[in-house]
């Protein structure tokens, strides 16, 4: 197995600078659209209970309805969804700068 990850590595390092750039973006974007709103699902449900939409009291909510909500409100360009799903991305981001900085 570790032999197949250091292959891996090698063959993304050796990949032009603005390819790997790309391929991590998706990455990130992937992560920001399907993981982080389940995260984020899960952790709502543990704090604050069962996520729930439906004024009337009745449970539609849980992760379809999430995911539904979630990609309206990229639509709709709400700020908070597009924090979300740029955050893995900025991250990233933030942690390949300061890497340079201490390097420098």
């Amino acid at each position: 197995m570790s032999n197949y990850i250091s292959q891996t590595w090698r063959r993304y390092r050796a990949q032009p600078g603005v390819a790997r750039e790309l391929f991590m973006l998706a990455v990130a974007l992937l992560l920001g659209a399907v993981v982080a709103p389940a995260l984020i699902w899960v952790g709502g449900g543990v704090v604050l209970g069962p996520y729930s939409r439906d004024v009337t009291g009745q449970d539609i909510g849980g992760p379809l309805a999430l995911y539904a909500d979630f990609f309206r409100g990229l639509a709709a360009a709400s700020l908070g969804h597009w924090v979300v799903l740029l955050g893995p991305y900025v991250i990233y981001l933030v942690i390949r700068i300061s890497r340079n900085i201490l390097r420098a």
